[in-house]
């Protein structure tokens, strides 16, 4: 079973977007809409939706939990993600 490189793999953002390029993940995704959801009485209901379009129009959405527990969508992936946010608000 090969394993899946990580970020200590590259030295550099452009070697891991070519090495995940050659993988096959070429399409790009437009983020349309961020919605966060805080639980009132627990934290642990704290959640954040992202309404999601890929370059051929195919749409669908990701869920994540946020907090001091979250762990669905890595650092690199919130940054992404909310340099999207902030290009859309701009």
């Amino acid at each position: 079973m090969k394993t899946s490189p990580t970020a200590a793999d590259f030295d550099t953002l452009s070697q891991a977007t070519q090495h995940y390029n050659q993988q096959g993940y070429t399409d790009n995704l437009t983020l349309d809409a961020v919605h966060r959801f805080e639980g009132m009485s627990n934290p642990s209901d704290n959640m954040i939706l992202y309404a999601i379009t890929r370059s051929e129009g195919n749409k669908g959405v990701a869920v994540e939990t946020y907090g001091v527990d979250s762990v669905i969508l890595n650092d690199d992936m919130r940054k992404a993600l909310q340099e999207e946010i902030d290009s859309h608000q701009s």
